[in-house]
């Protein structure tokens, strides 16, 4: 090797002088010219190669003498604060050790309450919705039974007080049955298989088509969207997806539906587009909340619980989603699968 631990410290000449006087002050300066080299970020094997050249300069013979082993000595000291460092190094490392196995403990027990309140918090919300069914049933099937059997004895007040009660029952037991709908995803067991997205959407499509026959869709599928999916929940999520796609286009006179993907970077995103009314990009974090509506009830009606299934749907595949989106302009719904 050619060059020594620092510029401005002769390692030869240090070795030179510890050979005249091997005295303490010799030994100092070893450890200065060590010193040296840690703060310049030299090695321990460069150093014992400068060793080498500048103990062979001096004998002028190889440094495997009787000599050499006289300068053991100062290049011992002159390794001294490397294999400190090296010691602090290795103390830090084995604290560092010991403080993220303690992290790893704490991270993997936090998890597990977390998983546990979870399930608890899922469990607590489908026996609240599965127990309000039976009386918001009631709710419904009493108002009608009023309605239709002493309409005479009701003036025109009183019949629209139970025809808003029965709607809003009515409406109760669809918010009741999404949030059923929404725990069951958070809960049910994610297993990822090759799935044909455009089957799916397809089939998806002509049921919707039945549910609306008056209506002239035009919603193109592109074939071979294959994915390594749960497909039950992908079901639920291109269901809510492509619904509202047909919901939010019912005012457009040629309404346009296109489920797709594009490769974005290394990423494979599938996106559902609309031309149908649309939202404000202001309030696009509030579209995946549950219960928040963008749009009124008497406009659009709806529980506010889909895109949320949707979210927490593809969430549980790994994935992301995200929307774009125009006032009257239409809306695209983007998510990947991991």
């Amino acid at each position: 090797m050619s060059s020594q631990p620092q510029p401005d410290l002769d390692y030869a000449a240090g070795l030179r002088a510890y050979f005249d006087d091997p005295d303490e002050s010799a030994l100092a300066a070893a450890y200065a010219l060590g010193r040296a080299a840690l703060d310049n970020g030299t090695g321990i094997t460069h150093v014992v190669g400068t060793h080498a050249e500048a103990l062979g300069s001096i004998l002028g013979i190889s440094p495997a003498t009787d000599m050499s082993m006289r300068s053991i000595s100062f290049l011992a000291e002159c390794l001294a604060p490397l294999e400190m460092a090296h010691q602090g190094f290795m103390d830090a490392n084995r604290a560092l050790q010991r403080l993220n196995a303690d992290l790893e403990q704490r991270v993997r027990e936090r998890t597990r309450q977390l998983e546990e309140a979870n399930e608890e918090l899922g469990s607590f919300a489908y026996s609240v919705s599965h127990d309000l069914r039976a009386p918001v049933r009631a709710i419904s099937g009493y108002s009608q039974v009023v309605l239709e059997d002493y309409a005479p004895l009701l003036d025109d007040a009183g019949r629209l007080a139970l025809e808003r009660l029965q709607a809003n029952a009515i409406r109760m037991g669809q918010m009741i049955d999404d949030i059923l709908h929404l725990a069951q995803v958070s809960r049910e067991h994610v297993s990822l298989r090759p799935a044909d997205l455009s089957t799916l959407a397809k089939e998806i499509v002509a049921e919707l088509r039945e549910q609306q026959p008056d209506r002239n869709l035009d919603i193109r599928i592109a074939d071979g969207l294959v994915a390594d999916a749960d497909p039950d929940l992908m079901r639920i999520a291109l269901t809510n997806l492509l619904g509202n796609a047909v919901k939010f286009t019912s005012n457009q006179p040629a309404p346009k539906i296109d489920f797709a993907s594009e490769t974005q970077g290394e990423e494979i995103v599938y996106y559902v587009r609309d031309n149908g009314a649309g939202f404000d990009m202001a309030y696009v974090d509030n579209v995946f909340r549950p219960f928040e509506r963008l749009h009124s009830q008497d406009e659009f009606p709806g529980t506010g619980i889909g895109l949320a299934t949707v979210h927490r749907a593809i969430s549980r595949h790994g994935g992301r989603i995200w929307a774009d989106a125009s006032v009257g302009r239409g809306a695209t719904f983007f998510f990947t699968l991991k």
